[in-house]
């Protein structure tokens, strides 16, 4: 044995050669998957583009359907390569979990008041207004442009609400809304108009302001000890 025979790398065998059923049943799967994946990408488009907007049990149900056809596609692919393109399952992977990441957090609203005027917004909570009302008030203080007086009731007052106590220790009215989000047929009509009162009946009304919570109060001062 000689002594450069020590430092030769041993070359991995190769990769046995799919066969042509394998190729072709692969070929075959590939297509159905895409055509599934672009049917499912289109559902997506058709909503964003109708203005009616959707919610995100929505979006994660068909994120699952998606990602179940892109899993078939990409198994497809190794099938027909013989095991050559790893690297695609492991794309598919990383897509997964950045997408689940999206859609789980929650985005970061900055400390603001209940209620702001738009002349009187500074930069740094202006992403607690919403974003008309952000564009409107950068126009104003920012560029000068004239804009009509307006107040804004940002996204600390309406976490507010959304996190007061039921009647009855039920729980909150976010935790409420969730649940029927979760459960509710949104393509049924009737069910989202019976869900909808059923969440109008449980709304909490608004008890006497305590006496240190204005409107302009940030929202630690309008909160029960």
């Amino acid at each position: 044995m000689g002594l450069f025979s020590l430092f030769r790398r041993k070359k991995k065998p190769p990769l046995p050669e799919p066969g042509l059923k394998e190729i072709f049943q692969g070929f075959q799967q590939v297509l159905v998957a895409n055509n599934e994946s672009l049917a499912i990408m289109g559902q997506l488009e058709e909503k964003l583009s109708d203005g009616n907007g959707f919610d995100l049990h929505f979006v994660r149900s068909r994120m699952d359907s998606l990602d179940r056809h892109l899993a078939d596609l990409v198994a497809a692919l190794q099938r027909m390569s013989g095991g050559r393109w790893q690297e695609l399952e492991n794309a598919r992977i990383r897509l997964k979990v950045a997408i689940q990441q999206r859609l789980e957090e929650w985005p970061q609203i900055p400390p603001s008041p209940l209620l702001v005027r738009l002349e009187e917004a500074p930069a740094e909570i202006r992403a607690a207004l919403g974003g008309k009302a952000a564009n409107l008030a950068r126009v104003r203080t920012d560029i000068g442009l004239p804009v009509p007086d307006g107040v804004v009731a940002t996204l600390a007052a309406y976490r507010l609400f959304m996190e007061q106590k039921l009647p009855g220790a039920e729980g909150t009215l976010l935790e409420r809304l969730q649940e029927k989000l979760a459960t509710v047929n949104l393509e049924d009509e009737a069910a989202v108009e019976q869900a909808a009162a059923q969440l109008q009946r449980m709304r909490p009304r608004w008890n006497r302001p305590r006496p240190n919570c204005r409107p302009w109060s940030w929202p630690s001062r309008c909160r029960k000890n």
